[in-house]
């Protein structure tokens, strides 16, 4: 944008429209704040600016809206969680696959909070998380590998990978370490494996998926960081302008909230023909709450409107930052 250029404002879609569930803060959020982030930044390796990021960035609230239900031992896995995931991302974001490798010394040592997990959680629900975990990772360098060739993927592509990279599941496996679950049982085998509660937590995923990438394009297009997410492949496809490609998202997200309020409300009522665990009603309900914390953290940090995000959850406006003419430099 040059100077004589008037700033061009974007609407962005109304993701909590029609949606019933409402925000909800988990109770303990002030104390195991406290405590998480004391424990993130005792690791020194990190560097003075990704702290001040992560300060800006609040992670314990997003795990403490994103798990409003869960007890305080397992808000602080959550919360451990979410430091040490982030500092993954935020790494890799700047980061060629090979550099993405060699900085995985740091990440091993903010893992750390995984004896604490283990102390609550049952084998195999550890189990399930250590493997959605691992394939977070392992997708995060696929992406790093994609930046450094510039590579430009369909939306098919696009998607295959970044329900991948959006590290969902993970975070929805540690709900279950709420419950102490066994998830070897086979009734409980039957219940998670439903076609309807399969389907539920797809749906689930690519909706954070929409509300990230169009949430997080302004900033990431401002640091020409853009490459993966869904606005820019929308744009390149359908040969559109920014606000064409947020409307047609938009869209594409409130069908899938259509459909995952179907499910939702059919697996949640007491008079369902489907019989399901109650553990697995629960993690129904978790996910459920998760999108909506999802959208609430989006607004009520600084990471993406800075001290403006109240008001842009108000009226829905924001002005496109300008491009930067170099790329960011890494954090680390």
């Amino acid at each position: 944008m040059s100077s004589t250029d008037q700033p061009v404002q974007l609407r962005l879609p109304n993701l909590l429209q029609n949606w019933p569930l409402e925000r909800t803060l988990n109770p303990h959020h002030t104390a195991i704040s406290t405590a998480s982030t004391s424990w993130f930044t005792s690791f020194t390796p990190i560097p003075p600016l990704i702290l001040s990021s992560f300060t800006r960035f609040n992670l314990p609230l997003f795990a403490s809206l994103v798990y409003p239900s869960i007890s305080a031992e397992c808000l602080r896995i959550g919360c451990d969680m979410m430091f040490a995931m982030l500092l993954f991302d935020e790494i890799s974001d700047r980061q060629g696959d090979e550099d993405v490798r060699r900085r995985g010394g740091v990440i091993k040592d903010v893992l750390s909070f995984w004896s604490w997990a283990l102390s609550i959680s049952s084998p195999s629900a550890s189990k399930r998380y250590i493997s959605s975990l691992e394939t977070y990772i392992d997708s995060v360098v696929v992406e790093a590998s994609d930046r450094s060739s510039h590579r430009l993927r369909t939306t098919e592509e696009y998607l295959s990978l970044r329900r991948l990279t959006i590290g969902v599941r993970p975070c929805f496996d540690l709900i279950f370490f709420n419950t102490n679950i066994d998830l070897d049982l086979p009734e409980i085998k039957d219940s998670l494996n439903h076609p309807m509660v399969v389907s539920l937590v797809d749906i689930a995923v690519d909706m954070i998926i929409l509300t990230n990438d169009i949430l997080s394009y302004n900033v990431e297009h401002s640091r020409n960081e853009d490459a993966h997410n869904i606005i820019t492949v929308t744009i390149r496809e359908r040969r559109c302008s920014i606000q064409q490609a947020l409307d047609h998202v938009g869209e594409w997200y409130h069908r899938l909230q259509q459909q995952f309020l179907v499910l939702f409300n059919d697996l949640s009522s007491l008079s369902t023909s489907i019989h399901l665990e109650p553990e697995i009603k629960e993690f129904i309900q978790g996910i459920g709450n998760f999108i909506t914390g999802n959208i609430a953290w989006h607004f009520e940090t600084e990471r993406y409107f800075g001290k403006h995000g109240l008001e842009v959850q108000n009226h829905k406006t924001i002005t496109l930052l300008p491009r930067k003419t170099t790329p960011t430099p890494s954090h680390l």
